[in-house]
């Protein structure tokens, strides 16, 4: 599909909102394209993901990101808040469908700046 991402207007009371949104909406690109290395350059170094280490997670979203066949990953965007200076948090409904799994969430995406660039400090799906 050529297009993934429902392009709904970010709120404008948040400088970074426009960027912020096409930053999802990249990330999302290269998830269902599948392109591992591109998809995991949207993290910061300080994601940790519940439960578990980095590396671990790395190796995981690897494997889980090249094994299907296909790949589809629709955001719509919810909404953007900045809960505390420096973090801004998109929450957003993912759909995501493969050849194998089909599903749609909530999640909030929280970012921090690194290195001159808005990154992926935490996820979490709400419902």
């Amino acid at each position: 599909p050529e297009e993934l991402a429902e392009q709904d207007e970010p709120p404008a009371d948040l400088p970074e909102a426009d960027e912020l949104f096409a930053i999802v909406t990249a990330w999302a690109k290269a998830w269902s394209e599948q392109r591992v290395d591109d998809y995991l350059f949207f993290y910061a170094q300080a994601f940790r993901p519940a439960g578990e280490t980095r590396e671990a997670w790395e190796v995981e979203r690897r494997q889980r990101v090249s094994a299907p066949d296909r790949i589809e990953v629709r955001v719509a965007l919810l909404d953007v808040r900045s809960p505390t200076p420096g973090r801004v948090e998109i929450e957003l409904l993912e759909s995501y469908s493969s050849d194998t799994y089909n599903d749609s969430v909530v999640k909030v995406l929280e970012f921090v700046q690194e290195a001159g660039a808005w990154k992926i400090a935490r996820e979490r799906s709400v419902r």
